[in-house]
């Protein structure tokens, strides 16, 4: 039966990877954004310890955040269909779906927000 298969353990595997590493992807993209400002404007010198101590907090940063995220949808069951893939679910929505939605889309701009003024802050305020 299709539904069952829409609905079931393929449909989640695919809703959980598509939150999780597109989450991840944008907030790597702010870490990397903001790994620069630091270099370029204030001129930031680690040490190898340090790199180290930081690369492990980024990582964190990176993976728990959408994890976090993927847990909520996971126990409000908002995991499922959404069109032509699986995602939070599109197709019996209620105000909590609604509500993941907003949220990870706002997650999204607050990174996309945020990358696009400190590219602009190091291209001019750093001549």
């Amino acid at each position: 039966n299709n539904d069952t298969r829409v609905n079931g353990f393929i449909c989640k595997l695919q809703s959980s990877l598509i939150i999780i590493f597109e989450l991840s992807q944008f907030i790597w993209g702010s870490i990397i954004s903001h790994s620069i400002y630091s270099n370029v404007v204030h001129y930031v010198i680690e040490t190898d310890e340090e790199r180290h101590k930081i690369r492990k907090i980024y990582f964190f940063i990176s993976t728990s955040i959408p994890i976090i995220y993927y847990i909520i949808c996971s126990i409000l069951d908002s995991l499922g269909p959404s069109g032509y893939y699986c995602w939070i679910n599109t197709i019996d929505t209620s105000t909590v779906e609604h509500v993941l939605i907003t949220v990870y889309f706002i997650l999204v701009w607050i990174t996309v927000v945020y990358n696009i003024y400190t590219i602009f802050y190091i291209l001019h305020n750093n001549r």
